[in-house]
């Protein structure tokens, strides 16, 4: 299956594929929409990704990865909720300083990746929305900095003081 070059908005409900094919290139993709896919992954790799602003992956059961969103400068909502089998969040999701709307709903098994320098995990994430469930854990058996860090960004956001 091949995708038109310069593809800007792509809405795929559902995608019937485990992973995007190797020759598809966002880097002129503006929202991505792929709402209950059978995605597992999205692609291998870095990809150049300046002028996404939307993700909406949500409902997707069976997706188990985020893709590196460092390049995703201009991303302001990431919809991951319902996404049951991902297990971790890439830690360069601190550095989006756009991002608005982060949801994270019956993520029941998320995870953070601590592969990152300690410097890249004490970036705080802003964030003026943010959707969370009682059932969403962020969890790591290394090291919990970035952890401690979003959901800190979180509790102040909801008005919580972080006593601890």
């Amino acid at each position: 299956m091949e995708f038109p070059h310069g593809l800007r908005l792509l809405h795929w409900k559902p995608y019937p594929s485990k992973c995007l094919p190797s020759t598809f290139h966002p880097e002129y993709l503006v929202e991505l929409d792929m709402q209950h896919s059978q995605l597992e992954k999205l692609w291998e790799g870095t990809q150049p990704l300046a002028n996404l602003t939307k993700m909406n992956l949500s409902g997707s059961w069976d997706l188990k990865e985020v893709p590196d969103l460092s390049n995703a400068t201009n991303l302001e909502l990431l919809d991951l909720s319902g996404c049951m089998s991902l297990v971790e969040i890439p830690s360069s999701i601190s550095n989006l300083h756009k991002l608005q709307e982060l949801m994270m709903m019956f993520c029941i098994n998320l995870e953070c990746d601590s592969s990152d320098s300690s410097d890249q995990r004490s970036q705080r994430v802003s964030l003026s929305q943010k959707k969370l469930d009682d059932k969403t854990q962020l969890k790591t058996s290394t090291d919990r900095a970035f952890c401690v860090k979003l959901s800190n960004a979180f509790s102040a956001l909801d008005g919580e003081a972080d006593t601890g």
